[in-house]
């Protein structure tokens, strides 16, 4: 069964590849694996099937508007992708499911997910804070010529603030969604993990505010 399950993952490992080997927005293939080790962590002590959320977490990208230009004829061939490497018609429905709803801007709109669902959401989201995650933030601004920081729309200053508002410079995403993944956190192994991320953010807006204003 190990040896099944080790040739299944390598062989949706090329999937993912293929899919986003030419990415540099910060959703390549070390993201991916990135995004294993952090449900492997997760997963710990959890009843789910772990084929599904590894798989998941390998393709979770590959039907992201943001970065392929067709979802609907991209969702079609890794759905058969998926069977052609042995998974199960529950599998591949699960999986699909879940990758089709792991959205944090959706999430007010997104369907329910399932255990093995929460792990790869709480895999990804923290792959979006802490120190990776703010370099893999400007790396994604960057790909798209966002601004660094636009000093004319002001920050929020209370916490209600945080997440009203959709902006534009690369700086006040964090504030539009970054800040708020630890508390939109699923598991109790991925709310732990996130906690320390989450300070990582903080020390980082108040040490960039200081340097951009001169006095740090």
């Amino acid at each position: 069964m190990n040896l099944m399950k080790d040739r299944l993952l390598m062989d949706v490992q090329k999937i993912a590849f293929e899919s986003l080997r030419d990415d540099t927005t910060g959703h390549a293939m070390d993201h991916m694996n990135r995004v294993v080790q952090n449900a492997l962590l997760i997963m710990k002590g959890m009843n789910v099937d772990e084929v599904v959320v590894l798989v998941s977490c390998y393709v979770h990208d590959c039907i992201d508007e943001k970065l392929v230009e067709d979802v609907e004829k991209a969702s079609k061939q890794l759905e058969r992708q998926l069977y052609s490497i042995g998974l199960s018609k529950e599998q591949v429905m699960q999986v699909m499911h879940i990758i089709r709803n792991l959205s944090f801007s959706k999430r007010e709109i997104s369907e329910p997910l399932s255990d093995e669902g929460k792990v790869v959401q709480d895999a990804d989201r923290l792959d979006a804070i802490g120190a990776v995650g703010i370099a893999r933030t400007f790396q994604y601004s960057g790909s798209k010529g966002n601004v660094l920081y636009d000093s004319t729309i002001p920050l929020p200053v209370e916490d209600r603030e945080i997440g009203q508002n959709a902006r534009h410079s690369t700086l006040h995403h964090f504030y539009d969604k970054l800040l708020l993944i630890k508390d939109n956190m699923n598991t109790k192994n991925g709310k732990k993990l996130a906690m320390e991320r989450h300070k990582t953010l903080e020390q980082f807006l108040l040490q960039f505010m200081k340097e951009w204003n001169g006095v740090g």
